[in-house]
């Protein structure tokens, strides 16, 4: 399947490849679900069998390149709540290690995944690696919030932006679900997601509905809901991601462009689940009481 939407972000990857840029570290940062991580992957193959030219499509199967190494966050559940571990630095350690082991192919390949919850540790054990890279060792960050990144280690990146992807693209790639496209908010990972996944579908679609109910619900439904959704983090944010989304839309569409300050108000929420210890039911009754 061919990787949808950034032709800027692409064709810098492509001039990359054509040129004698010694670069060897990339943040890709920008908002969930978007493609980063499968221009990342298509990025790694390239490097590692030596193609000047990159294919811009998904791989289908990463394990055939031994030398592209992939971390990312485990994600736990215990008594019904759903919360992400951090990455941490026994984790980048044994990479490290894995790093200096003789490669057979053109390059070696570290992509980490949500790098964002990497603890300080493990960032700064990452930086040992950025400083004192192995020979032909590339690094690619992916992040949904760049700002967390240790300012050492983005100052040594080179750090792609990416944003939404366009609806005419989705709906040109996916003609036959054009009712998907128009729910996915510009995330093609969440058109796919709910082409498979009738539970997905029916969580962004409640999402969607949820927020043009809110203005309808008392303080004490209102509080209700912020109990029910402070059990699951990685939904919730998502549910947040949708509705800042929705209301941008809305906004451009229909040029009422004063409500945006309640898209700000859930973004602050949702970076502040993202990133911090406060307690998650009294942040989502403070963004709901003032919706």
């Amino acid at each position: 399947m061919k990787i949808i939407g950034h032709k800027r972000q692409r064709a810098y990857f492509d001039r990359i490849r054509k040129s004698t840029y010694g670069g060897h570290m990339f943040i890709l940062a920008g908002p969930s679900s978007i493609g980063k991580k499968c221009i990342a992957q298509a990025f790694a193959v390239a490097l590692t069998q030596g193609d000047k030219e990159i294919k811009w499509e998904i791989p289908k199967n990463l394990s055939h390149y031994g030398d592209i190494l992939q971390l990312r966050p485990q994600i736990k559940k215990s008594k019904g709540i759903t919360r992400t571990q951090a990455i941490t630095v026994e984790s980048v350690r044994r990479l490290r290690s894995a790093l200096h082991k003789t490669h057979v192919t053109a390059a070696r390949v570290l992509i980490i995944d949500e790098a964002q919850e990497m603890t300080i540790a493990a960032q700064n054990a990452l930086l040992k690696i950025i400083e004192e890279p192995p020979e032909k060792t590339f690094i690619i960050c992916i992040t949904q919030d760049v700002e967390r990144l240790l300012l050492t280690i983005r100052s040594r990146a080179s750090i792609v932006t990416f944003g939404l992807v366009h609806l005419n693209d989705m709906k040109k790639t996916f003609p036959e679900h054009l009712d998907l496209a128009e729910k996915s908010a510009g995330k093609p990972g969440y058109l796919l997601q709910m082409k498979s996944d009738e539970a997905f579908h029916e969580e962004v679609v409640t999402a969607q509905e949820l927020l043009g109910d809110i203005k309808k619900m008392t303080l004490a439904q209102r509080m209700q809901l912020a109990d029910e959704k402070s059990q699951n983090s990685e939904q919730t944010i998502r549910m947040l991601q949708l509705w800042t989304q929705r209301i941008h839309t809305i906004a451009h569409e229909s040029k009422k462009y004063h409500i945006l300050h309640i898209a700000q108000r859930i973004e602050h929420a949702k970076n502040l689940l993202c990133t911090t210890q406060t307690n998650k039911k009294m942040i989502l009754e403070n963004l709901l009481i003032n919706m």
